[in-house]
């Protein structure tokens, strides 16, 4: 289903200027939800842009029709711990503080908390320094990836 969403959004999203970063669908016993992220490129998200994309993906979603019951649509930035889910987003925040969770164990762990070092786009691996060394992880092993916001960096 997110997928599907994604493909249906995403490229009216791009030609409004937004970045589409993630786009979470939960059906449950009552009322599903579906919450998308959305980012700039450059600078912030503002109210007015994140009604502006409500409004778009709202219009979408009643003619594309991809949700058959009832739900809430939510529509945000990503925040300060901005999630990162593309191998661009990956390259952009190099040099940031990331907390990184697998889906499979890496050297023995599932969960890092560090730097953000490097991005090797041949394999697809980032590597990042923690307290323990650098740790080298494949984009395909990344369960969720998100920044942290780094307190000292930015009070500098």
């Amino acid at each position: 289903m997110e997928r599907k969403i994604r493909a249906i959004i995403e490229p009216r999203l791009a030609d409004a200027g937004f970045e589409l970063l993630l786009v979470e669908f939960r059906a449950g016993s009552g009322r599903a939800s579906l919450r998308v992220f959305i980012d700039l490129p450059e600078g912030g998200i503002g109210m007015q842009h994140i009604e502006e994309a409500s409004r778009t993906i709202s219009a979408l979603l009643d003619v594309e029709d991809p949700i058959t019951s009832q739900y809430s649509l939510e529509v945000s930035s990503p925040g300060l711990n901005r999630p990162l889910v593309k191998e661009k987003d990956f390259k952009r925040f190099i040099g940031e503080k990331v907390k990184i969770k697998t889906n499979v164990s890496v050297a023995g762990r599932r969960n890092f908390y560090g730097r953000l070092v490097s991005f090797e786009e041949d394999g697809a691996i980032i590597r990042v320094e923690t307290e323990e060394g650098t740790a080298e992880i494949q984009i395909n092993q990344i369960a969720r990836a998100n920044l942290e916001y780094d307190f000292e960096k930015k009070s500098q």
